[in-house]
């Protein structure tokens, strides 16, 4: 009766929480007194495991990830008595547990479990198959927490690619093409999605995807407009996602809080440092409690939290944050991670900000070697890096290869951002800077 509950119960999103306490409650007992009993049928065994992996998705949805993932181990434990880690019943549960280990920041591990069910599911339902995508999807969303962008692009370049066209189910291209279009932002691609993320918002209204998928998409596009520079259109939109996340979720909520945490990189980039840290301390203090100090998501928040503090003038705190998310990006990361090399170029900065000039320009120039080693010469990140290096030739009067390496930086940015952008205009005001002062010095 549970497994028939679950299978015929509402997807487990925040309008069905109800129903689906009640089934968890009945769906957890039955599992723990099919454990406890050595001679139990299968049939038994395999309802208990159904209904445990639907309510885990239910916690899932809810944010409880560690609750989550020891009630999906113990369904595993169940069925591992009567079916071979192969079977699909196994692969369901094993999907899912990576899909927790990844929202638990056990990145590796998810990255490990979800790439041997991915090659499960192509080898026996076909590599095609809808079973063998959503897990490529899973994949590509652990590869894109760790910062393995170009990786994730072509996972969710690939899905898109086999689903274009299919209208057996809209939610599954759609969805990856949310995922897809925030990696490329990342990458500083977000030409190649600024004419198509109003589709995508539209195309969930209209197919009616409901208010989550909808804000999902909303959330996408503030992204988009903030990497146009058009940040008062982004802090407006995730004001209102804020509020509907609030409403729906609650405000601890982890999706609730990715949409804050937005909300305060916005007001940054945007120039309003002080609101900024008035939204993501909060943020901060909240993550650091439910999901630990050295989680992904609290770090983002503790790093963009003193990225904030120091554009509003309080350097010291500033300092010590960005010391702490070092110490555990290095650890959890690596040090050539691109989270952790946007830490150890805000330190740089630090450094250089207090007239330690020969320090700061050399770890400029480390961070500059790591990151064309890990995310390329051209990234955006890499490219604000490169500019900081050209200060340093201007300041010893190595104007020629100044102007040489600004303009190199000046076609890259076009190409990324357009010429219109901020960012390149910037960068022009530069070059004929030193454009005239290399005209007066021949003179």
């Amino acid at each position: 009766m549970v497994a028939d509950a679950a299978h015929s119960a509402p997807q487990p999103d925040w309008t069905s929480w109800p129903i689906w306490e009640a089934i968890s409650v009945h769906a957890f007992y039955l599992l723990s007194e099919t454990t406890k009993e050595n001679e139990i049928k299968p049939a038994v065994i395999n309802a208990a495991a159904y209904g445990t992996y639907k309510s885990a998705q239910f916690l899932i949805n809810r944010g409880e990830f560690e609750r989550a993932r020891n009630e999906q181990l113990h369904a595993l434990e169940a069925l591992d008595r009567i079916v071979e880690t192969d079977h699909p019943n196994s692969l369901l549960l094993r999907h899912d547990l990576g899909v927790t280990l990844g929202r638990l920041g056990q990145l590796a591990e998810a990255e490990v479990k979800l790439h041997t069910v991915k090659e499960q599911k192509s080898k026996i339902f076909g590599p095609q198959s809808k079973e063998a995508l959503a897990t490529m999807h899973a994949y590509a969303d652990v590869l894109w927490q760790q910062g393995e962008l170009s990786r994730a692009e072509a996972e969710y370049r690939s899905i898109v690619s086999t689903l274009a066209g299919d209208d057996e189910d809209d939610r599954n291209p759609w969805g990856t093409k949310n995922n897809f279009y925030q990696v490329l932002v990342e990458q500083g691609k977000h030409a190649e999605v600024a004419a198509e993320i109003d589709d995508l918002v539209s195309e969930a209204m209209e197919k009616g995807f409901g208010d989550t998928a909808i804000a999902q998409a909303r959330f996408t596009r503030a992204r988009v407009r903030m990497a146009e520079a058009r940040f008062e259109e982004s802090i407006a939109e995730l004001h209102e996602i804020v509020g509907l996340h609030t409403k729906t979720l609650g405000e601890t909520h982890p999706v609730t809080l990715s949409s804050r945490h937005e909300l305060g990189v916005a007001l940054q980039k945007g120039g309003r440092a002080t609101e900024a840290c008035q939204v993501l301390r909060p943020v901060f203090m909240v993550r650091t409690k439910t999901q630990g100090t050295d989680h992904p998501e609290t770090l983002a928040t503790r790093h963009q939290l003193a990225v904030a503090l120091h554009e509003a003038g309080e350097r010291e705190e500033a300092k010590r944050h960005y010391i702490a998310t070092l110490k555990y990006r290095s650890k959890t990361l690596g040090d050539r991670h691109i989270n952790t090399l946007a830490t150890r170029f805000q330190l740089a900065v630090l450094l250089e900000e207090a007239g330690n000039t020969r320090d700061a320009e050399d770890e400029f120039l480390q961070v500059l070697i790591d990151e064309c080693a890990s995310i390329g010469a051209d990234h955006p990140n890499t490219l604000i890096t490169r500019s900081r290096l050209v200060n340093f030739m201007i300041g010893r009067g190595q104007l020629p290869q100044a102007l040489a390496e600004l303009n190199r930086i000046l076609i890259a940015q076009r190409r990324i951002y357009g010429e219109a952008h901020p960012i390149p205009r910037e960068t022009e005001s530069v070059v004929t800077l030193v454009e005239t002062s290399i005209n007066s010095s021949q003179e």
